[in-house]
């Protein structure tokens, strides 16, 4: 799509369109598009594929679709692994399903009052799960990564 010239027997407005949409994505910060295949950890993905799987794999064998939601949370739990000594990796665990049970029990309880009591939660707590990622565990997964290696 963005290779391709406008068309120029399109609309008006789809041009504007397409010139907005080439602009964003000039701009875009290389980090978006560069992955190498280096940095790719093979376990921690198995690790999350099968915790998905066992879920959903359980929701089948139960007859229960609600499982989904299980294997949404176990897949997230995996990213959530900030990795380190087992303490780090307790406490991450452990904060991560305090909060993930509060957050989700809060926004539960607003998706019972009003479907826009439900938006504003969701809202809420994704905003400040962003914001909290800014200072908080972004920490953890740097010196997880960036580590320098031991001296033989």
């Amino acid at each position: 799509m963005l290779n391709r010239k406008p068309n120029p027997s399109s609309p008006r407005w789809s041009s504007g369109l397409y010139g907005i949409v080439t602009a964003i994505y000039r701009k875009r910060p290389v980090w978006m598009v560069s992955f190498a295949a280096s940095e790719a950890n093979l376990s921690e993905g198995l690790r999350a594929a099968c915790a998905a799987t066992a879920m959903l794999a359980l929701g089948n064998l139960l007859q229960d679709p609600m499982f989904a939601w299980a294997a949404i949370g176990a897949f997230w739990t995996c990213l959530a692994d900030a990795g380190g000594t087992n303490r780090a990796r307790f406490a991450s665990m452990m904060g991560f399903a305090m909060l993930s049970t509060i957050c989700g029990g809060a926004t539960a309880f607003a998706a019972g009052a009003s479907a826009t009591l439900a938006a504003l939660a969701v809202l809420f707590f994704t905003t400040a799960g962003a914001f909290g990622r800014t200072s908080g565990a972004g920490r953890l997964h740097r010196s997880r990564f960036s580590r320098p290696p031991r001296a033989s």
